[in-house]
């Protein structure tokens, strides 16, 4: 994975495998019966707070998550209320444009339709229950919680679900790329704009590797489009300023239906990485680092479209096809195919 440690952090092998298939299926049961319907593809999200006792396996791995990145004593253990978590499932017999999600902003949602107060979590996190699938994107573009005026670039974040900065600005000076593989556990900062663009997924269809006339498009191995995949996401974002409005805890109902009820079927811990807290609450105590990063400079692009297109293509960067001038930037397309073929292969990083 190609990381910044100041926009986020990625760990493999984090899901313990004896506990992966409770955790697929509670995933896979949860999708069915609170969200993914075939249109919107949007997930309902659920809460839990910090001191309840969870009652199934997603509700007892969403504390795990918690308490890992805010343990007993830290400053943002001291100020967690809770987690809110949801799934998400993408697979590769969707049609096309539903593989990926737009570019968004983590907000407490219905504060904001009803009276525009933006407000974001401490922290976003992916816990990866699959391999394959379209990349996470994170910029260090940060969401203002301010009024802004009627402008051509507050209408297009608007698509995006995003509040606009105010002012003017160059690119982000960081951006966070990170493909699904089982196991693997993403967090990054809880303001930030982030989404999961599809067309990344197929950059080695269109790139050519020439350095002069008579060279092909080189394939990566791992990078192939008839690849097959169900991308299983668990999302768990950190709330420390207040319970999102109208998010609610499973009723008994729904986690009884999700759970199977098998004896032992809540046995953790689900989470196999080290927790800086007091012992209790948390994760397992496993010394697991996040990965190395890999960190690449790359060239501010222009503002105008063509002029933007001809520099990344001559630089061998990648415009987002939901690129904004000041909030999403470049991306390297030879570093995005060989992370993607990384994640692909097994024992690679």
């Amino acid at each position: 994975a190609m990381v910044a440690f100041s926009v986020g952090r990625c760990w493999d092998d984090a899901v313990s495998s004896r506990t992966m298939g409770r955790v697929r299926g509670e995933v896979e049961r949860l999708w069915k019966a609170a969200g993914g319907d075939s249109k919107s593809k949007k997930a309902r999200s659920f809460w839990i707070d910090v001191n309840d006792e969870p009652r199934c396996c997603l509700e007892r791995l969403a504390l795990e998550v918690a308490h890992f990145h805010g343990p007993a004593g830290s400053d943002v253990g001291c100020r967690m209320l809770g987690a809110e978590f949801w799934v998400q499932i993408r697979s590769s017999e969707d049609p096309e444009g539903k593989q990926g999600l737009t570019f968004h902003f983590d907000k407490d949602e219905v504060a904001v339709q009803e009276w525009d107060l933006w407000s974001h979590p401490e922290l976003g996190t992916v816990t990866y229950l699959g391999d394959g699938g379209a990349p996470l994107v994170v910029f260090s573009t940060a969401s203002e919680n301010t009024i802004c005026d009627d402008s051509d670039d507050e209408a297009k974040m608007a698509g995006l679900g995003a509040k606009p900065k105010v002012g003017n600005s160059t690119s982000p000076s960081e951006g966070f790329v990170c493909f699904p593989r089982a196991g693997r556990h993403v967090s990054f900062v809880g303001n930030f704009l982030h989404g999961v663009p599809q067309e990344l997924l197929h950059l080695h269809e269109t790139t050519s590797t020439s350095r002069g006339a008579g060279h092909g498009t080189r394939k990566v191995q791992g990078t192939e489009t008839n690849f097959t995949y169900r991308r299983l996401s668990f999302l768990v974002n950190l709330w420390t300023s207040h319970r999102p409005t109208g998010v609610q805890r499973l009723s008994a109902s729904l986690a009884a239906r999700i759970c199977d009820g098998a004896r032992g079927a809540m046995r953790g811990p689900f989470l196999k990485l080290r927790s800086n807290g007091k012992k209790g609450n948390g994760a397992k105590k496993v010394s697991k680092r996040p990965l190395s990063p890999r960190v690449l400079s790359v060239s501010e692009l222009p503002k105008g479209l063509s002029e933007s297109k001809a520099m990344a293509k001559r630089l061998g960067l990648h415009r987002l096809s939901e690129h904004l001038h000041g909030d999403t930037g470049p991306l390297p397309v030879q570093a995005i195919i060989r992370a993607q073929a990384r994640a692909a292969k097994p024992g690679s990083q």
